[in-house]
């Protein structure tokens, strides 16, 4: 652990799209803690290139710190980097998220940044897959928390958070919504339970309702919801054998063009064939003219008579 000035530390770039400031009394007595206190759990930083720190957990620590001028705060200094498959950046990314998600615990929490913290954690997770190593009484074992059954990721996260997996995974369905909608949840005119219920819909859906009702969308009952949603699919499984109908009638038409095409190649080669024996005569009559042969073969009328008609198919 280190003193660092606070003039040295910079909050992630990425904080405020998971987490919010503390608010209201909530914040008023926060920071009568730190007067009275001290700052007594360091915060963890890691170090940037041009000698400043980046924050991983403690932002709002460092912000109490400059509303109250204390001028420096304990810091536990970590070094990240790639490794294991993961990027360092997704080192520190995991970590200002878990640390924060453990500080904080769900009544601190968002529902919507909570959402993307979710996201987040189970893209990170799934970045490297592996499979378990086996140690020496036969049970498995990983070597990375990232090489862990995807089912593993949840109830870690679940227990993390305070949550069951059900709540979990409600919660995660947020980020099914589009950008429009994410709003008003987070701008409070529009409920989880709400916006869990219209996540349900296919995104150009929620596109349109949101056009159609504004924040008035918030107005739709569980029902309404429910039956656009049957109409959605009932009108996408319409577009869906719409479109296998139309691809049948291009497979036929393009299978009756190739048949087509076959007959006109093997007329153009018999018309080849008889432009070759035309010219091959006259080139014999030219030399009877001149004296050179004394017999000519001539073309029978049938075959002059079906050359004709292929040049005029043709």
């Amino acid at each position: 652990m280190k003193m660092i000035n606070v003039s040295l530390l910079k909050e992630h770039p990425r904080n405020k799209e998971f987490f919010d400031d503390i608010q209201g009394q909530a914040w008023q007595d926060f920071l009568e803690s730190i007067r009275t206190s001290g700052i007594i759990t360091p915060l963890i930083v890691t170090r940037n290139e041009d000698e400043t720190y980046t924050v991983i957990s403690g932002s709002q620590r460092l912000r109490a710190a400059k509303e109250l001028g204390i001028e420096e705060v304990p810091c536990e200094v970590r070094t990240y980097k790639d490794r294991k498959g993961i990027t360092k950046e997704d080192w520190i990314l995991k970590d200002l998220i878990e640390t924060n998600l453990r500080q904080r615990g769900k009544g601190n929490l968002n529902d919507l940044k909570l959402a993307r913290c979710l996201m987040e954690l189970m893209r990170i997770y799934g970045i490297k897959r592996g499979r378990p190593l086996n140690s020496s009484n036969g049970t498995e074992k990983y070597d990375t928390m990232s090489q862990l059954p995807s089912n593993y990721y949840q109830s870690y996260i679940a227990e993390l958070i305070g949550l069951s997996e059900r709540q979990l995974q409600r919660i995660n369905k947020l980020n099914n919504l589009i950008p429009e909608i994410q709003q008003l949840i987070e701008e409070g005119k529009l409920s989880t339970t709400e916006g869990v219920q219209l996540a349900a819909l296919d995104e150009e859906v929620q596109r349109k309702l949101y056009y159609a009702l504004g924040e008035d969308i918030n107005k739709m009952t569980a029902e309404q919801i429910k039956k656009v949603k049957e109409e959605s699919e009932e009108s996408i499984r319409q577009l869906v054998d719409e479109i296998n109908k139309l691809h049948r009638e291009l497979q036929s038409r393009e299978y009756t063009l190739k048949l087509k095409e076959e007959e006109i190649s093997k007329k153009e080669s018999l018309i080849k064939q008889y432009e070759a024996a035309i010219k091959f005569n006259d080139e014999k009559i030219k030399r009877l003219e001149n004296g050179a042969v004394k017999t000519v073969e001539v073309i029978p009328d049938e075959v002059k008579k079906e050359l004709k008609r292929l040049k005029k198919e043709q």
